[in-house]
């Protein structure tokens, strides 16, 4: 049996040239808002990273700043937040499903 001249038939009746679409868990939106949260824990964690002071001196006001102590934990854990939105956001297109 030659396979010339038989047009080609895909598997359960789908059209050969259709291309089967993949839905994903979240939307683009998503996405970007779990990376501003990411991004928000890189800013928070770098800012808590210590200071260029030498080995041999102890400064306390520099090591307990306000920018350590205070200012980098509420944007680490406002981070958090904002990824645990970006998960659980839903677009008001995907609410009627």
């Amino acid at each position: 049996m030659s396979t010339a001249g038989k047009s080609s038939k895909s598997v359960k009746g789908n059209p050969t040239n259709s291309v089967p679409t993949v839905n994903f868990l979240l939307n683009k939106e998503n996405y970007y808002i779990i990376g501003f949260g990411i991004l928000l824990l890189v800013i928070g964690y770098i800012l808590m990273s210590g200071g260029q002071q030498p080995a041999d001196k102890y400064n306390p006001e520099e090591i307990y700043s306000y920018t350590r102590i205070t200012l980098s934990p509420i944007i680490i854990a406002v981070g958090y937040i904002v990824i645990a939105i970006g998960i659980m956001y839903r677009a008001k297109t995907d609410r009627a499903r």
